[in-house]
């Protein structure tokens, strides 16, 4: 049996350890909401940017190509592009479609 060390814990790792409070996720983007729950809101925030009037229609074009069940990485590709674009230069329409997303 080892001796408790200097942090109170066994083993030389024992106060190493980063304890987080049960049912946290420990990831920004999801800010304490799983994965699964991020991705799907996600996903309806951009069908309703893609149909927001105040975005012009190329760039809901692009957005609708992300959301596309393309095989392969060009639709992720694609919808970041996209996603780039609207977080630069129309945030409150973004804003709005995470609100109304819930």
């Amino acid at each position: 049996m080892e001796a408790a060390g200097r942090s109170g814990g066994i083993g030389r790792r024992a106060g190493l350890k980063i304890r987080f409070p049960p049912g946290s996720v420990g990831s920004i983007p999801t800010f304490g909401m799983s994965m699964v729950a991020f991705v799907r809101r996600s996903i309806r925030a951009v069908r309703t940017l893609a149909r927001d009037g105040r975005i012009p229609r190329p760039l809901r074009a692009l957005v609708a190509i992300g959301l596309l069940p393309v095989p392969g990485p060009f639709d992720e590709a694609v919808l970041l592009v996209a996603a780039a674009l609207l977080f630069v230069f129309y945030r409150g329409p973004l804003r709005e479609a995470w609100r109304a997303s819930v």
